[in-house]
């Protein structure tokens, strides 16, 4: 289930719980990955063993509808994007405590960074998708090589 899945069933539920006298709350945390362990450990090391496991399991045809130099520039981005996660859980255990003692507690609880937890997550909803298309794919193609197929498929229509 995808993270727009859950807040919108949080949503309903949120609606539809409120006759019983039942609230619910949304906690929205930013960058804790961290502070979770998802990255496998916290060197690159264990980061780069983590990946390389990904990339020999991948199928020979997604290997090579992605290439090599894509693959590579996720995990590099993934790896930056490491260093800048905290480590420190406590501000989305704060929330979880606010939301469960508070008389009144928020709908919303957005924990983290301003940028990523309230800017990038409800850019979308204001503006035109075509704007907020057109802005990503900017972003991912100065943030990352094109796919190999993508290429390919450029080279055939030449």
């Amino acid at each position: 289930m995808s993270k727009f899945a859950i807040e919108s069933f949080s949503d309903c539920l949120r609606i539809e719980m409120r006759q019983w006298g039942v609230k619910v709350s949304i906690i929205q945390p930013g960058w804790y990955a961290r502070a979770t362990g998802i990255f496998g450990g916290h060197n690159d090391a264990d980061l780069v063993s983590l990946t390389e496991g990904v990339w020999r399991n991948m199928s020979a045809e997604c290997k090579r509808d992605y290439g090599r130099e894509y693959f590579d520039a996720q995990v590099k981005e993934l790896m930056n994007n490491r260093l800048k996660t905290s480590s420190d859980a406590s501000p989305v255990l704060d929330a979880m405590v606010d939301a469960l003692m508070a008389k009144r507690p928020k709908h919303r609880y957005l924990v983290g960074g301003f940028l990523n937890t309230v800017v990038l997550s409800y850019v979308n909803r204001f503006l035109p998708s075509w704007v907020t298309d057109y802005g990503f794919a900017c972003a991912m193609s100065i943030l990352y090589p094109t796919p190999a197929a993508l290429i390919q498929k450029a080279d055939d229509n030449k």
